[in-house]
């Protein structure tokens, strides 16, 4: 859990210096190698973590405008967090990983993205509509003086707040 709050906060370091940041190709080019370098020959969690959270932020910054339309219309992020490791233990129980990696793989997946689907367009973008039902809206009567936002007690005085 440590490496993965390390990650964390390498990400949120380069949001909040990311004017001081460099974004750079060829610092992205070492940035990839160092970490297939730690992959292979050690020290992933010393110097491949930094290097895969600099070409994470870059590639965010770098890739063409039609990866950045992901998730703009359907927004199925939340429910493959929620749904992912339930459908992979589930799968794992009923015995689904002896027909091999693979095989696991596309199962995990099909049903993750039917269940995100559904939870989606039944349960998560209606729940959405529902936000700002309960906020009220002001009536502006004609020639009435503006009500300030503490509900005019503005100008009470305490004593005359008091339930008596």
């Amino acid at each position: 859990m440590f490496y993965l709050g390390l990650a964390f906060c390498l990400g949120m370091l380069g949001e909040l210096y990311k004017k001081h940041v460099p974004v750079s190709d060829p610092l992205a080019l070492v940035s990839f190698a160092v970490l297939l370098g730690s992959l292979r020959y050690g020290y992933f969690y010393v110097v491949g973590i930094p290097a895969f959270a600099y070409a994470l932020l870059w590639l965010a910054i770098r890739l063409p405008g039609a990866f950045r339309r992901i998730g703009a219309r359907n927004d199925y992020s939340y429910g493959i967090y929620i749904y992912g490791f339930l459908v992979q233990q589930a799968l794992a129980v009923a015995g689904c990983t002896r027909f091999g990696l693979t095989v696991y793989f596309l199962l995990t997946m099909a049903l993750t993205l039917l269940l995100v689907v559904a939870s989606w367009h039944l349960v998560e973008r209606p729940a959405l509509r529902l936000k700002d039902l309960g906020k009220r809206r002001a009536v502006v009567v004609q020639g009435a003086p503006p009500v300030p936002r503490d509900g005019g007690r503005s100008g009470e005085r305490a004593e005359d707040r008091l339930v008596r």
